[in-house]
């Protein structure tokens, strides 16, 4: 089967629009239903404002301030808005005790499958006389979770929270409730965050203390270092003004160098000791170790001079600085002791609940237009289906794509032919004239195939039993003699040939069985009918076997005999599916005609019978479209023009026959 085009679902489109029509009604009726049906449902309001939190409260690190920021605050106040918890507490409050409107309405009517989804009461379980029945405190919150909906204003600390019930009161009081749980639950919170905040500045205190002690310890440490380091200076300046006075020998200047080798040992024996007295110190000469490296005497002193000069002042400067935080510290720690127990709002209620005034839902163009949407895509889901489950074809551009074979007639569907194929001969009355059109139409492309000497016999046949080929046989017939040729029609349907009841002749009539089986002569079995130039051969008798009939050897005298006497010889076959009694007759004529049922026969059945034909070397010349159905509005003839050389037929509709 060829692949389908736009065309095809066009037509499909056209021809079951009353489908997505049908569909579309019937589901904008059954949403009305449903809105009058489904009980009204109203939203109470409320809005809340969050309150910043102060975060110069203690000494907290760069991505504890992120955190703790507004927005995560929103975020926190969302979640606990959520929990299962505030609501257990709502469910729990005597406000909805015994209070029957608390469970919503719902339909009014129940769908054929809600009983057997539905739990199954325990006829062990009986309540206690006197109590009335109603949802479990846990089954409750679980609803009223689902009736609260919670919502943050961009750029706003404002959180907008919304309830809804077939109740409006029920929906005011649940967010009432909400709002005293909640209150709570910061409450609680509040304090909680208090004791954290103290403990955390009496740690962080205690922290400070023991580092204001290491760094003092060490920073004493230092301090005899760099008083050396100062007498050690004074020495040599007075060593170096000595020298420009006195001799190498003079006491005085004998005595300073003592003094100062004497300070150079203490220095080195006191820097020894404040390194090994800290681990931090330690890892601070380890680290230092580079600028002391490849240094002697001197040169050695002076580096570590310097360095100590240089610890010293990092460690005052560090002290400074954690005494300023320990002194803070302590101010907030003395604030916090006077502020304990006095719980502070994280909240303010801006907007308290409201009663609502009317209700939100249901909406009627809302479930209207959903469910005719809905019905009309089911409609068009339909067609679709239907067409890609059609067997048939439909259209004459799909007949020749498929079939790869051009359509050389197309016959009309009427309203009188009862099931379309025992109609009478169209050219002699006058009662339809596109049926009859179209046979002139089809007899004019048969004989532009050539003349008479090499297109005399035409064989007319089709896939499967009524498509309508005798009709076109003997219209084809009527449309050559009516031209003024001699034509003679044969009825070669031996099984269940229906011609000669075209033709007023009995079933029994000699024919074709018995000039084959030689028990008539030719000219008793020639009938002279009432049309001028056209000559009939029934069936005849019935035949035991007759491919084997037809197959024989008399088969070519008996053509061969016509062909002389007539200018057109149109003979009327049997089936190409069910039996084999065409194959003789079609590989000795000039020209096979095949006959499609159009919305009738199915492609596979078409398909097998060209596939026959073809194996045994009988390419027809073309296809008959029968029983078109014709387009409304188009004039007489708009089935028709438009269609040149086998192309597409213009008006031409691929729906059913009327």
């Amino acid at each position: 089967m060829a692949t389908k085009t736009f065309a095809d679902y066009l037509n499909w489109l056209k021809r079951y629009a009353w489908i997505a029509v049908l569909t579309t009604i019937t589901g904008t009726f059954y949403g009305f239903y449903l809105f009058t049906i489904t009980p009204k449902t109203y939203q109470s309001w409320t809005s809340i404002q969050i309150a910043r939190v102060k975060q110069e409260a203690a000494d907290v690190a760069e991505e504890e301030r992120i955190r703790l920021g507004v927005p995560a605050e929103l975020q926190a106040t969302l979640e606990k808005l959520r929990m299962p918890r505030i609501y257990q507490n709502v469910a729990s409050n005597p406000l909805f005790a015994n209070r029957p409107e608390v469970v919503p309405l719902s339909r009014r009517y129940v769908l054929p499958w809600e009983p057997f989804l539905a739990k199954k009461p325990n006829p062990e379980e009986k309540p206690a006389p006197g109590t009335k029945q109603g949802p479990a405190a846990g089954d409750l919150a679980g609803m009223m979770a689902g009736w609260v909906s919670v919502s943050v204003r961009e750029n706003t600390n404002l959180v907008d929270i919304f309830a809804a019930h077939t109740n409006p009161e029920v929906a005011r009081d649940v967010l009432s409730c909400l709002l005293t749980e909640y209150e709570k639950l910061t409450a609680e919170s509040i304090a909680g965050s208090e004791e954290n905040t103290i403990n955390y500045i009496v740690e962080k205190c205690r922290e400070l203390q023991e580092g204001i002690f290491k760094i003092e310890s060490s920073l004493a440490r230092y301090q005899g270092c760099v008083d050396l380091s100062k007498r050690i200076e004074t020495t040599r300046i007075a060593i170096i003004e000595m020298e420009k006075r006195y001799l190498p020998k003079w006491p005085d200047l004998i005595e300073a160098k003592e003094l100062l080798a004497l300070l150079l040992n203490r220095f080195s024996t006191e820097l020894a000791q404040v390194i090994a007295g800290s681990a931090e110190e330690q890892r601070f000469w380890k680290e230092n170790a580079s600028v002391l490296a490849g240094l002697e005497g001197e040169a050695l002193i002076a580096a570590q001079l310097r360095t100590v000069a240089s610890r010293a002042s990092i460690l005052s400067k560090a002290l400074e600085t954690e005494q300023g935080i320990f002194e803070n510290l302590n101010t907030k720690l003395k604030e916090a002791d006077v502020t304990r127990g006095i719980a502070t709002r994280q909240f303010e209620i801006i907007q308290p609940p409201t009663l609502p005034g009317g209700p939100i839902a249901p909406s009627m163009n809302d479930i209207v237009g959903r469910f005719s949407g809905g019905g009309f895509l089911l409609g068009i889901a339909c067609i679709f289906l239907i067409g890609f489950l059609d067997p048939s074809i439909r259209t004459v551009g799909e007949l020749e794509r498929d079939a790869r074979l051009p359509v050389i007639g197309a016959v009309p569907s009427s309203s009188s032919k009862g099931d379309g194929t025992k109609r009478e001969l169209v050219l002699l009355s006058r009662k339809d004239p596109h049926a009859s059109e179209a046979i002139r139409t089809l007899r004019t492309g048969l004989t532009l195939l050539g003349d008479s000497e090499e297109r005399r016999i035409f064989v007319v046949t089709s896939s499967l039993p009524g498509e309508g080929k005798s009709w076109i046989s003997a219209n084809l017939a009527c449309g050559f003699a009516q031209q003024g040729e001699r034509t003679v029609l044969i009825d070669a349907d031996l099984r269940k040939g229906v011609l000669h009841s075209t033709f007023n002749l009995s079933r029994e009539a000699p024919g074709v069985t018995n000039l084959l089986s030689r028990t008539s002569s030719l000219a008793e079995v020639i009938h002279q009918t009432e049309i001028e130039n056209l000559w009939f051969v029934p069936g005849g008798g019935k035949s035991a076997n007759p491919a084997e009939l037809l197959g024989g050897r008399h088969l070519g005298t008996f053509l061969a005999d016509l062909c002389r006497d007539f200018d057109r010889v149109v003979i009327d076959t049997a089936p190409l599916v069910p039996v084999s009694d065409t194959l003789p007759i079609a590989k000795r004529a000039q020209s096979v005609i095949m006959v499609y049922r159009m919305g009738k026969t199915p492609r596979k059945a078409l398909f097998r019978g060209l596939k026959t034909l073809r194996s045994n070397h009988a390419e027809p010349v073309g296809i008959v479209a029968n029983l078109l159905p014709r387009v409304a509005g188009r004039g007489a003839y708009g089935y028709y023009y438009g269609y040149h050389g086998g192309g597409a037929i213009d008006g031409y509709v691929s729906n059913d026959s009327k």
